[in-house]
């Protein structure tokens, strides 16, 4: 099976991205919740 190499790259970029996307999803998730924590302590 041949797979061309720029076919290669497109899917590993993608992969990388969607990694990258999910952990700033979950980063700025628990940045929300944190400030809404330190919010109610006030």
């Amino acid at each position: 099976m041949f797979i061309d190499g720029n076919l290669m790259m497109f899917v590993i970029l993608g992969g990388v991205l969607s990694v990258i996307l999910a952990l700033y999803l979950m980063f700025r998730r628990t940045v929300l919740a944190f400030n809404e924590g330190v919010d109610e302590r006030r």
